[in-house]
């Protein structure tokens, strides 16, 4: 959606969409954003039970907390039926330089930015209100066990509804990997936790953090990056032109692409040639694969490897072709040792490719590039065409739902 000129009118008022996986880390940042920037006013909003609690807080103080009923409660519905009309509000009263959104923890970026912006523009309840930077606040200390470890919502009690079984990994994916800005709680320390795979050490020995490493892997390359919360920050952020399309690319398995801290292994090469790009492993023990094929993935041999590209502490994501639905972009999202595979869109004017980013720690780097050529068809499988793949049995058919009648979905 194109935004109006701020030379046509008022200049409108921005607002910063703030998610994160840790309560507490969240109200730290906002108390240190609200002191430096008095004139900014949050909202925030966090799911107890069957209700939506809101709070929107300025200068240090608590001017609203409210228990909201809602039709549904899910954090998409509580941007739709009660951040929309509480920022149309507090932009009306035109008492505040810039406002924030802060989500509930554990709640994803996507579902918020595209209820705020079906609300902007000059016939929408948003219509003096601009979108400013999506910011996902990463504690790098513990990026690494919540990233890269099992622990699910669950365990912490960060469920957002009932039945809310993500892992902290998969949180993390619907945040960082999207966000405009990435804003680090504090400087990183440099501890390498046990329970992702890796022995611990020191800045001494190593000189490297595992958490920023990992963090450098994954966040947008286009993304800004805020390495202390305790810092100003805000007025960054407010000042930061938000595109809605660049959040939905980011987060599309079609369009998604390595972080900065992948970019130097993937250089010069196409995104749908052939080949793998590993990178060398880091002093913390980060590496990275870029695995590329022209070839479509071989559905029962991608079951029988599934274990080894995903059991272990690593990210994976990316997109996949399968012979027997030659038409379908098959996206692929896997943390924590849980996996995502679905239909995710049709290649239409793309050639048809086979694209894994993975991120890990620690050992098994081998194994996942060679899990990934053997799931791949052979040459000779490739030479036989796809006819014959449109009456077999689908392998992949409980992940990905039923083929059309034409096998081509």
């Amino acid at each position: 959606m194109s935004e109006r000129s701020e030379t046509q009118g008022p200049p409108r008022v921005p607002v910063a969409v703030l998610a994160s996986v840790d309560p507490i880390d969240r109200e730290i940042a906002l108390g240190s954003a609200l002191v430096d920037r008095p004139d900014v006013v949050a909202v925030v909003h966090d799911l107890e039970g069957h209700r939506l609690r809101r709070r929107v807080l300025h200068a240090g103080t608590a001017l609203e907390d409210t228990f909201v009923d809602l039709d549904h409660v899910c954090p998409a519905c509580a941007v739709r039926e009660d951040a929309v009309p509480v920022l149309a509000r507090l932009a009306q009263t035109g008492s505040y330089g810039g406002m924030i959104l802060a989500l509930p923890a554990a709640a994803e970026l996507l579902p918020a930015v595209r209820g705020l912006a079906q609300h902007l523009g000059s016939d929408g309840d948003l219509r003096t209100v601009r979108l400013g930077a999506t910011v996902s606040l990463v504690n790098p200390d513990t990026l690494a066990t919540d990233l890269l470890g099992e622990e699910d919502l669950a365990d912490r009690g960060l469920m957002l509804t009932h039945g809310d079984h993500r892992t902290i990994g998969e949180v993390l994916l619907g945040q960082l990997p999207v966000a405009d800005a990435v804003l680090l709680t504090a400087p990183a320390q440099t501890t390498l936790p046990e329970r992702v795979g890796v022995s611990p050490t020191t800045h001494a020995t190593h000189g490297a953090h595992l958490g920023a490493d990992l963090l450098e892997a994954l966040r947008a390359p286009e993304s800004t990056r805020w390495d202390d919360a305790h810092e100003p920050w805000l007025s960054g952020v407010l000042g930061h032109p938000h595109s809605t399309l660049a959040t939905e690319r980011r987060a599309h398995p079609l369009s998604m692409t390595p972080g900065p801290g992948m970019l130097a292994d993937a250089a010069g090469a196409d995104a749908e040639g052939a080949g793998t790009h590993p990178g060398e492993a880091t002093p913390s023990g980060v590496w990275t694969l870029d695995l590329r094929s022209p070839a479509a993935v071989h559905p029962s041999r991608l079951l029988t490897h599934i274990d080894a590209l995903i059991n272990g502490p690593r990210v994976v994501r990316g997109r996949f072709w399968v012979p027997n639905r030659p038409d379908s972009v098959c996206g692929v999202l896997g943390a924590g040792r849980q996996l995502s595979v679905g239909i995710a869109s049709r290649w239409n004017h793309h050639a048809p490719h086979t694209r894994f980013l993975v991120v890990g720690a620690g050992p098994h780097r081998a194994a996942v590039a060679q899990a990934f050529e053997e799931s791949l068809l052979t040459p000779a499988e490739q030479a036989e065409g796809l006819a014959a793949w449109l009456d077999r049995e689908d392998d992949l058919e409980p992940f990905l739902g039923a083929r059309s009648s034409s096998g081509m979905a």
